[in-house]
């Protein structure tokens, strides 16, 4: 049985075009239903993952060298693991990697008015490296997120791979320039190709 959208998605202007469809389900009276996401469900867990590197409503609860721990908004934690670098100019470019191992256990949250729980399978890998030309002063982007999560949303559990490629780059095709962003590849069954620009914050 297919699962329908359960909310029209309204926040960030997340505009994805679905490429092609690779999910299939069933259902058993005896077990939660394990039907898969609808397209603005899986973006919904997505931009939820994302909130727990960058969103304030994540309370830090422990810091080390190269980890930290966040209490997530419902219940539950996640844990970050990894390094951020910033590395001497090359060729009048300078550049800052993020590399982050994320697990969340139990993690609970609200995104685009879906209640999401969500454990690590057994985890996510979030990698960005952030460029300035020095001689133009303009931002490059470039990163991927990759994993699987374990999600149980209304009732229904599943899990969800992800293999995606961000790029940002300037956008000067508007009067006033700006940032641009979007990621591409496999989620939750879906090939996908959207803007991200909402979902990163802009360099600088």
């Amino acid at each position: 049985m297919s699962a329908s959208a359960r909310a029209e998605i309204t926040v960030w202007a997340v505009t994805l075009s679905v490429c092609a469809v690779a999910v299939g389900a069933c259902t058993d009276s005896t077990e939660p239903d394990s039907s898969p996401l609808a397209l603005p469900e899986a973006t919904a867990l997505f931009v939820g993952l994302r909130a727990a590197t960058s969103d304030t409503t994540f309370t830090p609860i422990f810091f080390s060298a190269d980890s930290i721990v966040v209490r997530c908004p419902l219940a539950g934690r996640a844990k970050l693991v990894g390094s951020i670098e910033e590395r001497p100019p090359v060729n009048d470019t300078a550049r800052l990697v993020t590399d982050f191992d994320i697990t969340p256990t139990g993690c609970g949250f609200t995104s685009l008015g879906f209640e999401f729980t969500v454990d690590g399978n057994p985890s996510i890998r979030d990698i960005s490296t952030t460029s300035i030309v020095t001689t133009t002063l303009q931002f490059l982007l470039d990163g991927s997120t990759s994993g699987a999560l374990d999600w149980e949303l209304a009732g229904r559990t599943g899990t969800c791979e992800i293999d995606l490629t961000l790029t940002g780059r300037p956008d000067f095709s508007g009067t006033e320039p700006s940032f641009s962003a979007r990621y591409t590849g496999m989620m939750c069954g879906y090939e996908v190709d959207f803007d991200a620009s909402e979902l990163i914050s802009p360099p600088g």
